[in-house]
């Protein structure tokens, strides 16, 4: 019996169970923009390395992952290798597309009239979309899982909202193409 509790548990550890195995999955997705970390030395949000996956399954994309290097991290860097994770489901694609559209629309009318405001943009599943306004000119996205870890929390500024739009429509259109194990191989010998 606790060999059987062994091996099963070690299964799971190893990440052998078909649920866990995602890796293998995963393909690069080229991107132009960078998830922003405020950095209080600074006094303003620097960009950070930023990196896609399109998981892909049966030829579909079903979800992307967006991943950022933060310098301080949080309490859930732990179990992302010093990274931040956020993920998109396609099931939720349009309520992203709509959350940063509305972004975009209120970032003009704020910086054409100088407003600085913190306002929700709104709820998608688990993910919460905020105004956030730095000064009356500059104005960033934030995106979280939840309304009291803004500690892993995604910012972006208007051009890192218009690239992240960019890829969504892509993915809505089909059209996003990731980078197979194989063209990388290709590319790179």
């Amino acid at each position: 019996m606790k060999k059987t509790i062994f091996a099963i548990f070690a299964t799971l550890i190893l990440g052998l169970h078909p649920n866990l195995a995602h890796a293998a999955d995963k393909q690069p997705v080229p991107i132009k923009f960078q998830v922003l970390e405020y950095n209080s030395v600074a006094s303003k949000h620097l960009p950070r390395p930023t990196f896609v996956d399109a998981e892909i399954k049966n030829g579909v994309i079903k979800t992307l992952y967006i991943r950022a290097d933060f310098i301080t991290g949080s309490e859930y860097t732990s179990f992302t290798r010093g990274m931040e994770l956020h993920w998109i489901k396609r099931k939720r694609l349009d309520n992203y597309i709509e959350g940063v559209e509305k972004f975009l629309k209120w970032e003009e009318i704020a910086t054409r009239d100088g407003d600085a405001f913190t306002k929700e943009i709104g709820k998608f599943g688990k993910s919460i979309f905020t105004f956030h306004s730095g000064n009356s000119k500059r104005h960033f996205l934030e995106i979280s899982k939840c309304s009291t870890c803004s500690d892993s929390a995604y910012y972006y500024n208007r051009d890192g909202a218009k690239g992240l739009l960019e890829l969504l429509k892509a993915w809505q259109a089909n059209e996003l193409d990731p980078l197979s194990e194989s063209e990388l191989d290709d590319k790179y010998k």
